[in-house]
């Protein structure tokens, strides 16, 4: 019953939405909320520019806020040059963004204090795009013509839509605006052929009652590394991207919002290339080395397979840019959304509605091995469909003493997919090749509530924020398994043997709770101790060959955090210090571990295991850390922007294949990241438009490891320049000049050790130094 009520009203909210938006005729002097990031400063030398955020879903200056968040500025993302999802890391503290290893760029995988998600499970990081939660997949080419990015760390889930244990990345785009007319076109060239184009144009239709906004955004690029035998080229560009929003006004105590967005995506993905095999084979093949031996000399010959050895030795002689593989491997999506925000006032609070509905298709190929030879690949189709609702009540009690926000959040997601591999495919093998069938449909649904009390009439300053949710997840997986024709769930629960199709429906439900003595010392300087509980829910685990293994449970984690904001002065120099430090306890920590079947024989998978299967006995982990950023304004054209990270995890009780790894590290976390950016306004005679030159300096260590999970990746150091020139001769156009990773660092970014499962190692680089000129056409206001 609840569900269906749930499920009728957002639905109904969204209808609703749309139909105020086409039909409004009244004017309205409701103020719009989507403007954030840096508020323009007076004197820059005397003074920092205030920054506004929405980390507690209302407009608040960033450094009165009891949460660790960094915050990008339209100025700030264009001096970055941010064009992809992955360039956000290079200026936020603690906050990693990974290419997927199924899709390179176009799959961005984000982590924040360690915490990422394994492939199958939530993420333990959660990014709204328009306030929306998403998979970024579905936008992680949409960095153009935004406002913000918002990066809130620790668990969230009392304010925010999901629920997550790691953090949230909120995106905004730019608002139609009422002030006027006007836009820009933006064009980008660059080395490996890289044509970029991009604009936006804002439309006051009606007096203060109805603007619009439309924006795109077009890339196509060669590819970095090409084959060799003739499979193209791969780490390929080619997308594109429009954005239709509308705002309507129809009464001076109503907002309607409507955003649509169609997003196309057609390339080939970030390719591995081989870079080792096992070299252990035995004289006589035995069981347990069948799949890793399977393609070396002298069973190559027995089995019908390529000579491996050959194929390394050729491939180390092509060095990062080619490859011996030709394995068809695109990354294409086609995504199109709807989101209605409406916003209004009934008597003495606002009320505010977010619904959204989306459809993507993915059609994804990838070859593990890096070789083209069957070895362990996919090709991966699915057709998602996603529909959310979320709606808040704010208000204030007792003279404000007390302001609060109560809401309720509803999501549907449906899954289908159909995956078709190959693993170490010879003609004897009785597991290759492998065809799934899938359908996982999940819903969600949750209350939550708010507050803050404000204690200044006993002591000035000091404020209580308290909130909870209660969440219910329900996940429900619908697979047939077939190996060679043959049903591969043999001994599954809830198998249907004649058709050998596994239904199983499994349900979750638990808190979070925020709590947090807010102590805002001066104007200039906020001092907090927050505590957390965090839960994310748990699932399946699709690809598991054994049944104790096909569940997982949900993640739950109780958190201390404490913080120091402040706004100072050293020699008269505006300084702004942002400092947190934090220690998280983690029950069934959900992490991925590659498991092999018993005796070695049967296809490897990725599986999220964080229960002892025989026990019971929880998977329990700490991680631990601090971050701090400064800013600062040295002279009076030079600003200075610097972060360090730092986090440590490690298990406190966890078994796994019989091996205990208490006080191992937690695999996978970049303990050190640290960055520092440079922007100079210099003033020179004669030269008609301001210039800004911006450098970024990105480092981060390698990533850790424990016995189980020795896959890691290791240390780098990124470094950005760019030039821009503004208002070029005092006329209507920008330009610039950019270089990323102008050290050419090409570290490893997807490293897939599967030595001891397939006999095969294979990794993939960063791209290599990229450089080009803009010219941004502006017009209007």
């Amino acid at each position: 019953m609840r569900t269906q009520f749930l499920t009728t009203a957002a639905r109904a909210a969204l209808i609703a939405g749309i139909a105020l938006t086409a039909a409004a005729v009244a004017p309205s002097a409701f103020a719009q909320t989507a403007s954030t990031g840096a508020a323009p400063a007076s004197d820059q030398a005397t003074t920092l520019p205030e920054v506004i955020v929405q980390a507690r879903r209302v407009d608040e200056n960033q450094e009165h806020v009891p949460v660790a968040v960094t915050t990008l500025s339209t100025q700030a993302l264009r001096n970055n040059t941010v064009t992809k999802v992955q360039d956000l890391a290079k200026s936020v503290p603690s906050f990693e963004v990974d290419p997927g290893s199924l899709g390179g760029d176009g799959d961005p995988v984000f982590t924040i204090r360690g915490l990422s998600g394994a492939l199958v499970a939530d993420p333990a990081v959660v990014a709204y795009f328009d306030e929306v939660a998403s998979d970024p997949r579905n936008f992680a080419y949409s960095m153009y013509d935004l406002s913000s990015v918002q990066v809130l760390k620790g668990p969230q889930g009392t304010l925010f839509g999901k629920n997550s244990t790691g953090g949230a990345v909120t995106i905004a785009p730019v608002r139609p605006s009422f002030s006027g007319y006007g836009g820009y076109v933006d064009f980008r060239y660059g080395n490996y052929n890289d044509r970029e184009v991009s604009a936006a144009v804002n439309l006051p239709l009606v007096k203060d009652m109805v603007a619009m906004r439309v924006a795109g955004d077009f890339e196509d690029r060669d590819g970095t590394l090409t084959s060799v035998t003739g499979g193209g080229q791969y780490n390929t560009r080619d997308h594109g991207s429009v954005r239709f929003e509308l705002v309507v006004t129809p009464g001076n105590e109503f907002e309607n919002y409507l955003q649509a967005t169609a997003y196309d995506v057609h390339e080939n993905g970030n390719m591995a290339v081989l870079t080792g095999i096992y070299t252990g084979c035995p004289p006589v093949l035995t069981v347990p080395t069948v799949e890793t031996c399977a393609y070396q000399p002298p069973d190559n010959a027995t089995f019908g397979t390529p000579n491996i050895q050959q194929f390394l030795k050729a491939q180390q002689g092509l060095g990062l840019n080619q490859t011996e593989s030709n394995f068809d491997a695109p990354f294409n999506v086609q995504y199109d959304g709807v989101t209605d925000i409406m916003t209004g006032r009934v008597g003495p609070f606002t009320f505010k509605n977010i619904a959204h509905i989306d459809y993507a298709r993915y059609d994804i190929g990838y070859d593990l091995s890096g070789t083209g030879l069957e070895i362990l690949d996919e090709q991966d189709h699915q057709s998602n469909h996603n529909y959310s609702d979320e709606l808040h009540f704010i208000g204030a009690a007792f003279d404000h003493w007390l302001t609060w926000i109560v809401g309720a959040y509803y999501d549907q997601y449906q899954q289908a997919e159909h995956e078709g591999f190959d693993f170490v495919n010879f003609s004897a093998n009785p597991f290759s090749p492998q065809n799934i069938t899938l359908s996982q449909p999940q819903e969600s649904e949750a209350v939550f509530a708010q507050t803050t009390t404000d204690f200044s009439h006993l002591i000035e300053g000091l404020s209580l924020t308290t909130g909870y949710r209660y969440t219910w997840d329900d996940r429900t997986i619908i697979q047939q398994r077939l190996q060679k024709g043959a049903c591969g769930l043999t001994g599954f629960p809830g198998l249907n043997t004649a058709t050998c199709t596994e239904h199983l429906e499994t349900h979750f439900s638990n808190y979070n709770y925020d709590i947090s003595l807010n102590y805002q010392v001066t104007k200039s300087t906020l001092v907090y101790i927050a505590t957390r509980r965090g839960y994310k829910s748990g699932g399946f685990n699709f690809a598991s060959t054994q049944a104790q293994y096909i569940e997982y449970a949900p993640e739950t984690i109780n958190d201390w955090e404490v913080g120091l904001k402040s706004d100072w002065r050293v020699l008269g120099t505006p300084v702004r210090t942002n400092l947190a430090g934090y220690r998280g306890l983690y029950d069934d920590i959900q992490n991925q571990f590659i498991f092999t079947p018993p005796g070695g024989l049967g296809i490897p998978a990725a599986l999220i295991i964080n229960q002892d299967p025989t026990t019971g006995a929880k998977n329990k982990a700490i991680i631990e850390g601090g971050e701090g950023e400064v800013t600062f304004v040295p002279l009076r054209d030079l600003t200075v922007n610097g972060y360090y990270g730092y986090a440590k995890g490690y298990y406190t009780q966890f078994i796994i294949n019989g091996v205990s790894l208490a006080g191992q590290a937690i695999n996978g976390i970049a303990t050190d990241t640290f960055g520092l950016n440079l922007q100079y306004h210099p003033h020179f005679d004669g030269l008609t438009g301001p210039m800004t030159f911006s450098a970024n300096l990105y480092s981060r260590s390698k990533e850790s490891a424990n016995s189980q999970n020795a896959s890691l990746l290791g240390a780098y150091t990124n470094l950005d320049l760019r030039m821009d020139w503004h208002n070029v001769m005092g006329g209507p156009i920008d330009a610039a000049l950019y270089g990323s990773n102008v050290t050419n660092d090409r570290h490893v970014i997807v490293d897939n050790s599967l030595i001891s499962a397939v006999g095969v190692e294979s990794k993939a680089y960063a791209d290599p130094t990229m450089y080009g000129i803009e010219l941004r056409y502006h017009f209007g206001r």
